[in-house]
């Protein structure tokens, strides 16, 4: 498939290009005259311009990726973000993805909205964040993937909308709190072990 094949490559070329890093010079704006790079928004969550122009004739991947989250906390202690809102562009360029461990282990995040534009949810990428309860996915998302929301035990409802094609292996496995999924018909591949060991999960509807 060849979508699934694109798929893997921008995947693998995200994770390659930045296990992000929070340093001091991320927080330049996308556009500075010609150069594109990476983003901090008001929330602390980082993005970076990616253009796979060079790479790939077919299809390249040009977009904005999100890569992460350098968390605040107050006075007392407590972390300042809890929901994460994924815009639908920044300076005109389309928010596409999200990378590979993005938000892995933030057990802080409570919710997360998907911008209009996302199309796919990388590996691992809110893996172990066990704090999140909703996540509103977008009508244009075509693929969840590789253990994006393992363990992630305190979702109970998954709505699906629109366009998606693929969840990937082990993309909810764990969720033990998960009771009712609704997934479209237009799904045509589900990874081995996606539901695995949620043991509560009591209803799947296709839409």
């Amino acid at each position: 498939m060849k979508k699934e094949k694109l798929y893997v490559f921008v995947m693998l070329l995200i994770g390659i290009v930045g296990i992000w890093q929070q340093s001091s010079n991320c927080q330049a704006a996308i556009y500075e005259g010609e150069y594109r790079g990476t983003y901090y928004d008001d929330q602390g969550v980082l993005y970076e311009y990616i253009d796979t122009s060079d790479e790939v004739e077919k299809d390249p991947f040009v977009g904005i990726v999100v890569r992460g989250i350098k968390q605040t906390y107050n006075d007392l202690g407590k972390p300042k973000v809890t929901e994460i809102m994924i815009p639908d562009v920044i300076d005109g360029i389309p928010v596409k993805s999200i990378a590979m461990n993005a938000f892995r282990d933030h057990s802080e995040i409570t919710s997360v909205t998907c911008g209009k534009q996302l199309e796919w949810i990388g590996i691992s990428s809110f893996e172990g964040c066990t704090g999140l309860k909703t996540v509103t996915f977008n009508k244009d998302l075509e693929a969840i993937g590789v253990k994006s929301f393992k363990d992630c035990t305190g979702l109970e409802t998954i709505n699906f909308n629109g366009n998606l094609e693929e969840i990937l292996e082990g993309a909810f496995e764990g969720c033990t709190g998960l009771k009712t999924v609704a997934i479209p018909k237009r799904v045509d591949h589900i990874g081995e072990r996606t539901f695995a060991n949620c043991k509560n999960l009591s209803e799947v509807k296709i839409l």
